[in-house]
């Protein structure tokens, strides 16, 4: 996760969390955090997926020792 992530994420907890929790009614308030929940989820699985696709698109990957390993 980079800053700009975390930043996002914060952003969002206080828009649909706190605000939400003051100035909405109870229902509203749920389904506002429900959508942060989902919100945050999505984030978290582009990071994840990003992460992936870069240990993936390694060709090669060496030992310590220096000698390519053997599949």
């Amino acid at each position: 996760m980079n800053k700009k992530t975390s930043d996002i994420i914060t952003n969002l907890s206080h828009h649909l969390l706190k605000r939400a929790k003051r100035d909405f009614s109870n229902d509203l308030y749920i389904e506002s955090t429900k959508l942060f929940i989902e919100i945050v989820k999505t984030l978290s699985n582009e990071v994840i997926d990003k992460e992936a696709l870069n240990n993936n698109n390694i060709s090669e990957k060496e030992n310590p020792a220096g000698a390519n390993n053997e599949i």
